[in-house]
């Protein structure tokens, strides 16, 4: 078959994709509480725009993402870690977590 021209051939194709950015909402941040309320920030709106869901629409809510909160502040050496689930798109501090 290669040496008849009529039956074989090949072709070469390069696809070039890209990635758009992620777009994360991040809601109850940005505020001041009372130390003696619960603290949550919730992630689970953000979303992948490349990613689609059994619909045919832009999958929402957290299934796909690997969620990673980390305390920065000098005050996080003072607090108990281990009371907050950092692994999850809700982050919630329980009330007087923050007691001073």
């Amino acid at each position: 078959l290669k040496s008849n021209p009529a039956i074989f051939t090949t072709a070469t194709t390069t696809f070039t994709t890209s990635s758009a950015n992620l777009i994360i909402q991040i809601y109850g941040g940005n505020r001041t509480v009372d130390f003696s309320n619960s603290i949550s920030m919730d992630a689970s709106r953000s979303y992948d725009p490349d990613i689609e869901d059994d619909d045919d629409n832009i999958a929402v809510g957290g299934a796909r993402f690997i969620y990673r909160w980390a305390c920065i502040s000098s005050i996080c050496t003072s607090l108990d870690l281990n009371l907050v689930q950092w692994n999850s798109s809700r982050l919630q501090f329980p009330p007087e977590y923050f007691t001073p």
